[in-house]
């Protein structure tokens, strides 16, 4: 069992590959580096995808090379376009060196930019860093939309991090719609502490407001919030 895709000839030297519940943000992997798996598929390789919120077109794979060799469509057309906010951590432990070089803020632009290369073309994303509260204006635009790569390019990491306060603040950026969401990327380091009662007021609107939260801890541990 691995938790990334197949992505190479070497790789696919089996009799079927099974994605169960694996999404394109979270094996790391774009759409057209699906196309040595497509073509294995198209060439007598089988494939089995199951799963819900990681499969199919929640799962980033509409509109990807796998989709026209699938026997149903990932997501029908007239359905309504997405509203996904990325919620990115910008406080100053992002500065912080990572294994392999770098720093963690130029692997949470990466993971940013994949994040924007999984949704639909119709669908609609804001880019928006946080720290003591969520920075500048969230302005949802088109997927394709170069202005969301350059937003990502200019996040800059300082301050410290405020969950709570950032969370209930990027809560205020919709405006109803049954298909939102937040995708928010974090270290975790929270020195708020805003409490439980704060986080189970914003669970109680995520559920009233049906805005799903998804959330990527990039670093080990547990955190009180």
């Amino acid at each position: 069992v691995l938790h990334r895709l197949p992505l190479s000839r070497d790789e696919l030297d089996v009799g079927i590959v099974v994605i169960n519940n694996l999404s394109l943000s979270q094996a790391g992997a774009t759409q057209a580096q699906l196309k040595p798996l497509a073509d294995w598929v198209s060439g007598g390789g089988n494939l089995l995808m199951a799963g819900t919120d990681g499969a199919f077109g929640p799962g980033g794979y509409r509109g990807s090379p796998l989709e026209t060799l699938m026997p149903v469509r990932f997501r029908p057309d007239d359905s309504p376009p997405r509203q996904l906010l990325l919620l990115l951590d910008v406080s100053s432990s992002m500065n912080d060196p990572v294994p392999g070089g770098g720093t963690k803020l130029a692997r949470l632009k990466e993971a940013a930019r994949l994040g924007l290369a999984s949704v639909g073309e119709d669908d609609r994303v804001a880019v928006a860093g946080f720290r003591e509260g969520v920075r500048g204006e969230v302005k949802f635009l088109r997927s394709t939309d170069e202005r969301l790569d350059s937003e990502i390019e200019g996040l800059s990491a300082e301050g410290s991090t405020h969950i709570g306060s950032s969370l209930q603040q990027a809560l205020g950026a919709f405006n109803g719609g049954d298909h939102n969401g937040i995708l928010m990327i974090t270290d975790g380091d929270d020195v708020e502490n805003a409490g439980e009662n704060t986080f189970r007021q914003i669970a109680q609107q995520l559920t009233d407001e049906k805005i799903r939260l998804d959330i990527v801890q990039t670093a080990e541990g547990e955190r009180a919030w």
